[in-house]
């Protein structure tokens, strides 16, 4: 199978920047195309030889045996020239809580030395951080800048995801203020019961926050969960989105 190439819009008007990516559902390819068509840029799909089967039991199976053996998926037949591209969107789902497969054998047949790489990934519950990380690990020659991250149940606000993470300039480092303490009754205890209101995979109680300043804010509330080894309490982090339009707030990520 050849790689799909779609040409979006006329926006990049140096066609230096292209959107790469993996997705077996449709969900990331959903995030793919809306950071291509906002931009106008071109965007490349990753295909396989043989696809993963859509039963999500399946999948889990034949990656578990793969991952165990030191397997990696073949690709398709991708004829990808990298060298007319200075900046790439890449994107894939988070497979065991870190970079897909298919994503992963890309990486090692073509060398993103010297590229200036966007980051982006859908998940359940989170990875990005740990994908992130060991992407650069996988491309060490590469420039790895600021990486978007959309829940799988935040999919349907995936183009105003888009929107604000390229407008708040996917190239600067993200910074977050000041630590502080979330107390009962105040607005950052508020904001997190809100975003939780979704969550039910395990407990979390919040004990610190801090706000990205951006539009539109993020916060991050660093938790201990009562899930652990032994029974003891491991730290979490939750990222939460606070829209300013007076929509309620919601996860964006959810990281060990």
């Amino acid at each position: 199978m050849a790689a799909t190439l779609l040409l979006a819009s006329c926006g990049d008007k140096s066609g230096k920047s292209v959107v790469i990516y993996y997705s077996q559902t449709g969900t990331t390819e959903t995030v793919a195309k809306a950071i291509a068509e906002d931009l106008g840029i071109d965007m490349i799909k990753v295909v396989l030889k043989e696809d993963y089967p859509l039963d999500f039991n399946q999948t889990i199976e034949i990656c578990q045996k793969q991952m165990q053996a030191g397997i990696l998926p073949e690709l398709g037949d991708m004829k990808v020239d990298l060298g007319k591209y200075d900046t790439i969107y890449l994107g894939y789902p988070i497979w065991f809580g870190t970079i897909a497969l298919p994503m992963k054998s890309f990486l090692t047949k073509y060398n993103l030395a010297g590229k200036k790489v966007v980051p982006f990934c859908t998940y359940g519950t989170g990875g990005r951080f740990d994908s992130v990380r060991d992407l650069k690990a996988l491309c060490p020659d590469a420039v790895i800048l600021n990486s978007l991250g959309v829940r799988q149940n935040n999919a349907p606000k995936a183009r105003s995801l888009v929107a604000a993470f390229l407008a708040n300039d996917p190239t600067a480092v993200a910074t977050f203020g000041e630590k502080l303490p979330v107390e009962e009754g105040s607005k950052a205890m508020e904001v997190f019961q809100a975003a939780m209101a979704d969550f039910n995979r395990f407990p979390l109680t919040p004990e610190t926050y801090s706000v990205q300043d951006q539009d539109p804010e993020q916060w991050v509330f660093n938790c201990a969960s009562t899930m652990g080894f032994g029974g003891e309490a491991s730290p979490v982090a939750v990222y939460v989105c606070v829209p300013e339009d007076g929509d309620a707030p919601f996860i964006v990520g959810v990281e060990r």
